[in-house]
């Protein structure tokens, strides 16, 4: 039997500086309604598509919503009419998605963000007031 051990991690080769960072929602997530993140880091360092070791396949982030109570997973749609911008991430209105408790995580590059947990609340009908943004803060690991 060995006495010690060593622990090698390779990592998967990328800056930390390169890493999408989330910081917020632009308000609360609810069913119906498009997903905002605020954060930086969206639009990754290099162009789509140029076969540099860098590149991205897309010129938007990729955005995967995993429920923490299964195995169901999620990628957002961006919303077309949105502006993207280095801070700013919209999707389309979430649809079919069941409320509940959810992992988000943003690719750009092929690096990810830290998960951050989300809560997916029902929809609201529009005649009920309530201080929008309230449970926007994101909880990431």
């Amino acid at each position: 039997a060995l006495a010690t051990s060593a622990l090698y991690d390779l990592g998967v080769g990328f800056s930390f500086a390169r890493r999408p960072v989330l910081l917020q929602l632009g308000r609360t997530a609810r069913v119906g309604e498009p997903l905002q993140i605020v954060g930086g880091g969206f639009t990754g360092d290099s162009e789509a598509a140029s076969a540099s070791t860098n590149s991205s396949a897309s010129n938007y982030p990729l955005v995967n919503l995993r429920r923490l109570d299964g195995d169901d997973s999620y990628w957002l749609t961006p919303e077309t009419d949105a502006t993207r911008s280095e801070n700013l991430f919209a999707s389309r209105p979430l649809s079919g998605l069941p409320f509940g408790q959810y992992a988000l995580t943003m690719f750009v590059n092929g690096i990810s963000s830290e998960a951050c947990v989300i809560s997916l609340r029902e929809s609201v009908p529009a005649d009920h007031l309530f201080r929008d943004g309230f449970d926007s803060d994101l909880n990431c690991n």
